[in-house]
């Protein structure tokens, strides 16, 4: 099978981390996160790299200074990928970042799997986490919204994150040819 590169996008708490890295692993795929590496930058810079404002703000910036194209080329080569494997990217929350990992990696297949979730079950995870309220901080940030509003419908595979995360990945594996 050629290279592919599929990219998990999801709201906060939607599971798209424990899925992404379960898929990578079953796959035998390499992973890379778009929160881990603004996680390994803010650290670098002395910031506190839990802090989800702290790290959206961080997000933002690279982006400005950077522009999209770079940043996502920054964020594909702190996985060490080579281009000749396929390739898990976790945290899509822009169709800037989607459009500019599709350039990036062509001629690769690329897919972009939402993960969708009913909002009881989100807010229960989001409290098992211990995670604050979301709705009205951290996902009206501008990191947020698209995630909410627009790549669900740019979505190639629409995953029902309502299920245990091997269900999830089982489907994932089957929606993509690979079983």
């Amino acid at each position: 099978m050629n290279p592919t590169v599929i990219c998990f996008a999801g709201r906060i708490g939607s599971g798209k981390s424990s899925v992404s890295r379960s898929f990578a692993e079953r796959a035998h795929w390499k992973y890379v996160s778009f929160g881990d590496y603004v996680r390994s930058v803010a650290r670098e810079r002395g910031s506190d790299a839990e802090d989800r404002s702290v790290l959206q703000a961080l997000g933002a910036a690279l982006i400005e200074v950077h522009g999209w194209q770079t940043f996502c080329e920054k964020v594909v080569s702190h996985s060490g990928w080579s281009g000749n494997e396929s390739l898990v990217v976790d945290g899509i929350r822009h169709i800037e970042a989607y459009t500019a990992l599709q350039k990036l990696v062509a001629p690769r297949r690329t897919a972009l799997a939402y993960l969708d979730i009913q909002e009881s079950l989100l807010r229960e995870r989001r409290l098992q986490r211990q995670l604050p309220d979301l709705g009205s901080l951290a996902e009206t940030h501008s990191t947020e919204i698209q995630v909410i509003q627009s790549l669900p419908g740019l979505a190639d595979i629409l995953i029902d994150a309502d299920r245990p995360v091997e269900e999830i990945v089982a489907d994932i594996v089957t929606s993509l040819g690979l079983n």
